[in-house]
Formats: structure tokens, sequence, C-alpha cells
């Protein structure tokens, strides 16, 4: 819900200050989005999986450099592809 909320107030202030926010520089426009998307981390999630599920860390691997390398749609293209493989070689003949 308090996604919803936050979404919500950034198309709203998007829409009636988007011509205010086109003076203010891109890098403190960059620290601003840093720093919204900061909490959105979860690193002892991630600590957690690798712990306890070691097949999805090339899923993890593939999706955060693919992400950081070439964008963020090709990186959740890249994550779901290398799910699926991980999924269809070393998953399905377990179960």
């Amino acid at each position: 819900m308090s996604a919803l909320f936050t979404g919500s107030m950034v198309i709203i202030t998007l829409s009636f200050f988007a011509s205010a926010l086109f003076y203010i520089p891109k890098a403190a426009l960059g620290a601003i989005i840093i720093t919204a998307v900061f909490g959105l981390i979860g690193v002892q999630d991630a600590k957690d999986v690798f712990m306890n599920k070691p097949i999805q860390i090339p899923t993890y691997v593939a999706t955060f450099v693919t992400t950081l390398t070439v964008g963020i749609k090709e990186g959740l293209l890249a994550g779901a592809c290398m799910g699926w493989l991980v999924h269809r070689l070393f998953v399905k003949g377990k179960a």
C-alpha cells in the first residue's frame, strides 16, 4: 500500500513540477533517485537466499550484472531466462 501511495505522489509531483525540475542538475536528480532506491535493496535477503538456496546464485549474478551493464529491461529478461534455465537443468529432474 505504501508503494502505491509513493508512486502516486511521484506521478503527481512530476505532472505539476516537471518544468521546475528541468533546471535541476542531473547529478542532483541522480542522488535523489539513489537515495530513494537504496531502501529497496535487501542485502540480508540476498544473504539468506545464498545460504539456503545456492542454486539461485547464477540467476542473481546474471540479473545484477546485466542490469548494471545493459539496462533494467534487459536485466529482468536475463534473470527470467537464467531462472528458467536453472530450473530446467537442475531442479525439474529432482522434483
